[in-house]
């Protein structure tokens, strides 16, 4: 039974340590990506201000 047991715990932390890596690497890989496409999520900031020059002069 203590060796069924043993086996049994070695097999969890084994599988625990290989979820921790993927984890990590998947957030190394998404931070990337984040921090690369972090410039396409924000707005132009001379577009803006056409825009709201041109509302001005619309109004």
């Amino acid at each position: 039974v203590d060796q069924h047991d043993k086996r049994m715990g070695d097999g969890w932390r084994d599988e625990i340590d290989n979820l921790m890596t993927f984890a990590g690497l998947f957030s190394a890989v998404v931070t990337g990506f984040l921090m690369g496409s972090f410039q396409w999520l924000q707005d132009d900031p001379t577009s803006r201000t056409a825009d709201t020059l041109a509302e001005i002069l619309h109004i």
